[in-house]
């Protein structure tokens, strides 16, 4: 390297850090927040989106310099922290991170304790695709496909009556002309991995987190996977958009929700913060640890992508007749 090549990218160093100090400070001096912050997980400790919700909760208390913390609120399919959250004083200091769940929930339920109209998305967060297994011996989608017409019975698993794999598995079937499939709820996925290794069950839709072990092992083969493009955890398995499936392109997103009279600077000031948060390469490389993906989009277009995808998911449920009670 010359000298004037590395006086330039001394320089060039010393820009990019002046301007992280600066958008630091920015954040600290805000009169937001000058308290605690809850952040609620309505779900158990220790799964993706407790993950999620922590990571974010120590990036922002250290981009504010004040603490935001996770409390888990689980129960009723995230119907409890959801709740909690909509019922909260309206300043910012009650968050909520959510996933796919709080768009399926409008349509599952009759009764929910809380409206839509409660609730504001400040910012998404991540999203997860995912990938079609089965413990079944074929090695592609068509020879999959040929196998199960010519089955008696077909059985696809899912975590729970409602879940987004519930759904996607519903769109499968319909666009693989399948004339009928039975859904088996497991709860849990090992629950799911003990029948479907052996064939028991025929097919499921899970994150490569999950499932990606088991698939390297042999154990289960990995037949497509719902995002846009290949997964660098499984390079050699297809798109189902590459098969000519591009309907069923999927992924389970997670955001931050706030209630809806929240200040609009308060929203703001989180939405920015949020996307500062995503573009650190730490948080980058949890994040490809965990094969997820970030989820880069502010509180106006994710206010829009959560109603379409209410609307969306919608459709589907009630075409299935599927309603639950709490």
């Amino acid at each position: 390297m010359s000298f004037n090549e590395n006086r330039i990218g001394r320089r060039a160093f010393l820009v990019l850090s002046a301007g992280a100090l600066l958008c630091k400070q920015a954040f600290a001096r805000s009169d937001f927040p000058n308290k605690p912050v809850k952040v609620v997980v309505p779900y158990l400790p220790g799964g993706n989106s407790d993950v999620l919700g922590r990571m974010l909760a120590r990036g922002l208390s250290a981009l504010y310099g004040q603490q935001f913390f996770v409390e888990n609120k689980s129960g009723s399919n995230s119907i409890i922290g959801t709740n909690y959250v909509a019922k909260s004083p309206a300043d910012g200091y009650t968050l909520l991170f959510a996933i796919s769940a709080l768009a399926n929930n409008e349509t599952l339920y009759k009764r929910l304790p809380y409206k839509r109209s409660e609730l504001t998305a400040v910012a998404g967060v991540a999203r997860t695709p995912l990938v079609l297994a089965t413990g079944h011996p074929v090695e592609s989608l068509q020879k999959f496909i040929e196998f199960l017409h010519g089955r008696s019975m077909v059985s696809y698993a899912t975590s729970g009556v409602g879940s987004a794999a519930h759904l996607l598995s519903e769109r499968f079937v319909q666009a693989m002309n399948l004339q009928s499939a039975t859904h088996v709820a497991y709860k849990g996925s090992a629950a799911i991995i003990a029948d479907l290794v052996p064939g028991r069950v025929d097919f499921t839709f899970d994150s490569v987190t999950l499932m990606g072990g088991l698939i390297k092992q042999g154990k289960l083969h990995a037949l497509a996977v719902t995002s846009e493009e290949r997964l660098p955890a499984l390079p050699t398995v297809p798109t189902l958009k590459e098969l000519g499936f591009p309907s069923l392109t999927f992924y389970v997103w997670g955001g931050v929700f706030a209630p809806a009279a929240t200040p609009p600077a308060v929203v703001d000031s989180l939405s920015a913060a949020v996307q500062e948060v995503l573009g650190k390469p730490e948080v980058r490389a949890k994040l490809r640890e965990l094969n997820i993906e970030p989820f880069l989009i502010k509180s106006a277009e994710f206010n829009r992508f959560i109603d379409r995808d209410i609307q969306e998911s919608g459709d589907l449920i009630r075409r299935m007749k599927v309603v639950l009670d709490q």
